[in-house]
């Protein structure tokens, strides 16, 4: 009993904060009770997605109709869509985003508004913060998982050339795009508390760069090296595992993502419904990504070889702009070119622990190019080496300060 009253007395204080801290006209939803697990979808669709974003919202209240028990997770949804004002420009206009939450009352289902916030650049990394606090804050949890749905495009800067696919938080606002760098998406996650995943429902996010950038804020990174499917995640069968009693869901929702276009998947694409054209799906264990990094610098140093000085040619790469070619090469592929026989097994040991879960269909279908691509040769997670060229500086200058390659060429 003492342990409960002291629980209540914190939830009562977090909330009296949020609440002080909120413009007036802000509401706050009291949650009825605990559950197991809280998951946030945070979905920025003010961009070319927001259809999708219509559609992805009936797919998750369609999951959530299936499920018997609906008391094991809070599955909650900041949702901002913005209104398109010009279609031709892909322009929208401002609206204030909601955090809700989804509820069953008497066979009605309902997002009941938690907190309703000013107009506002949702990839904004401290709107981000704030959202990820309230979230976890108001509703607390044991395990804790969170999905992020947008465009993306992995590490890239979004000044290092105009982007053509998704972008990890793109926001138009008088259609002019905004966008969420990974070293500011960083400082959101560090407000929110330590997760037990995170599903990129986005483009390119499966690098070790990403990964280890993230390693103090999840457990599990789910998503795709490549790019994803165009209607995105299946929530009509992701949700229902969201809800599971098993406290580790991460390998079983992406098997859920994957398992849904595998069995569409026919390997002749024909637009988004439905979708033929295949998928990849990942599972990093980030407890294990700094063993790897450790492994993967002693394999240099005792090889001699120093991380600028290795060859990416012909080594399989995950996006297919031209221009883009080398900034996401396989890891396991170009780590094998460099190594060959001399490649450890203490090195593949952590390679394999980094990487629990890969499944990929033969093919992958690729937007930017218009075509359906071999998927050989690929293993689930991707790395850049630097290239000297004046072409890419602003991506190098950009790459020099994460963590990845800060700590690899660091004595």
């Amino acid at each position: 009993m003492k342990v409960r009253f002291r629980n209540l007395i914190c939830f009562v204080a977090a909330l009296f904060f949020l609440l002080a801290c909120s413009d007036s006209d802000e509401k706050v939803e009291i949650p009825p009770k605990s559950a197991d697990r809280t998951v946030l979808v945070y979905m920025a669709a003010s961009n070319s997605l927001l259809s999708f974003s219509r559609d992805d919202i009936e797919e998750i209240e369609e999951g959530f109709l299936s499920l018997a028990d609906h008391s094991t997770c809070n599955l909650l949804l900041y949702l901002e869509q913005g209104k398109e004002t010009n279609p031709i420009n892909n322009a929208y206009e401002r609206v204030q985003p909601s955090l809700m939450r989804l509820t069953l009352n008497k066979g009605k289902l309902t997002w009941v508004e938690v907190k309703k916030y000013p107009a506002q650049l949702s990839t904004d990394y401290k709107v981000m913060g704030e959202v990820f606090r309230d979230a976890f804050t108001l509703f607390p949890a044991e395990k804790k998982g969170l999905i992020l749905w947008s465009h993306a495009d992995g590490w890239i800067p979004s000044k290092g050339y105009k982007p053509e696919t998704r972008w990890f938080g793109e926001d138009k606002l008088n259609g002019v795009s905004h966008y969420t760098e990974i070293l500011d998406l960083k400082k959101a996650l560090d407000k929110a508390p330590f997760l037990d995943f995170i599903l990129f429902d986005a483009c390119l996010m499966q690098s070790v760069e990403v990964a280890y950038e993230f390693r103090q804020n999840t457990h599990y990174m789910l998503g795709s090296p490549m790019e994803i499917p165009g209607p995105g995640a299946p929530y009509q069968e992701v949700v229902p595992v969201l809800y599971s009693k098993k406290k580790d869901i991460a390998q079983d929702v992406a098997d859920a993502y994957y398992g849904f276009y595998e069995q569409t998947y026919s390997g002749h694409s024909h637009g988004n419904d439905p979708w033929y054209g295949g998928v990849s799906m990942t599972v990093l264990d980030l407890t294990k990504v700094e063993h790897f990094f450790q492994e993967t610098k002693s394999l240099l140093h005792n090889n001699e070889l120093d991380y600028l000085s290795l060859d990416s040619k012909d080594v399989f790469y995950y996006d297919f702009r031209e221009i883009s070619e080398i900034y996401y090469r396989d890891v396991l592929g170009l780590m094998k070119k460099n190594f060959n026989s001399n490649l450890t097994s203490a090195w593949l040991s952590s390679y394999n622990g980094l990487i629990p879960y890969y499944k990929t269909t033969k093919t992958n279908y690729s937007g930017v190019i218009g075509q359906d691509v071999s998927m050989q040769g690929s293993h689930g997670v991707s790395m850049y080496v630097p290239v000297k060229s004046k072409k890419y500086d602003i991506v190098n200058e950009y790459y020099s300060q994460m963590s990845w390659y800060r700590d690899m060429v660091k004595e």
